[in-house]
């Protein structure tokens, strides 16, 4: 097989610059102007509700509190070991707790509000596409703030 020298096809060409003609589809500038063309990008529409839906996302995962690896091994020995079960130990946590208002629990549900969610899980009520969507966004607002 021979490769045919450049030079045999005519060679390389130098560039003048009135050879240079911007693409109108690029949003380049007409043969009469001196500014060069600007490149552009655009997202599509799956691409712009993908960032949407990544930037809650991230919301939501900086709002959860750290958990901290060593905090909860520390706390798998105690519990082991039978730390939490001194009366001293006890009174320290409860006065803790007590001074959180983020700690209190929440009131319980009345009985009405009970029969209601047993009557729904027993008609399938929960199982509902719509209803498992508001639920999850439910959960992330709380995990949210």
């Amino acid at each position: 097989m021979t490769i045919n020298d450049i030079k045999q096809l005519g060679g390389i060409q130098p560039v003048r610059p009135q050879d240079i003609r911007p693409s109108a589809s690029r949003g380049g500038a007409t043969s009469d102007s001196t500014a060069p063309p600007k490149d552009r990008a655009e997202l599509t529409g799956g691409v712009q509700q993908e960032a949407r839906i990544l930037d809650a996302a991230r919301l939501v995962f900086d709002a959860l509190p750290d958990v901290r690896a060593d905090k909860v091994e520390l706390a798998k020995k105690r519990l082991a070991e039978g730390y939490y079960d001194r009366p001293v130990v006890q009174e320290q946590i409860a006065a803790r707790l007590a001074a959180d208002p983020e700690a209190r629990p929440e009131p319980p549900l009345s009985a009405e509000r009970r029969a209601e969610i047993r009557n729904r899980l027993a008609e399938g009520f929960y199982d509902r596409p719509e209803i498992i969507d508001q639920i999850a966004q439910g959960l992330a607002e709380d995990a949210g703030g």
